[in-house]
């Protein structure tokens, strides 16, 4: 069976990237915004508290980006219950 070749993957990849940004300017400069200061924040308060830091990974970004300053609050809830 044939698989499809990984430039072409990329090349797509990039192209909805694009799309995505033609598309939704606004709305991705303010996830990604959201998504960098939501990971400041998430680099300081686990200095502050080692323990109970979070990993800055895709999954507390895209949290952060999506929700803002209280998607790091509800991580930061989440991993105390653990």
């Amino acid at each position: 069976m044939f698989g499809i070749h990984p430039a072409i993957l990329i090349s797509m990849g990039i192209c909805i990237i694009i799309l995505l940004w033609v598309l939704f300017k606004e709305k991705f400069v303010e996830v990604t915004a959201r998504a960098i200061v939501g990971g400041v924040i998430i680099y300081c308060i686990n200095g502050i508290l080692p323990q109970y830091a979070i990993g800055i990974n895709a999954m507390s970004l895209g949290c952060s980006g999506l929700l803002g300053i209280p998607g790091v609050a509800m991580l930061y809830i989440m991993g105390m219950m653990v």
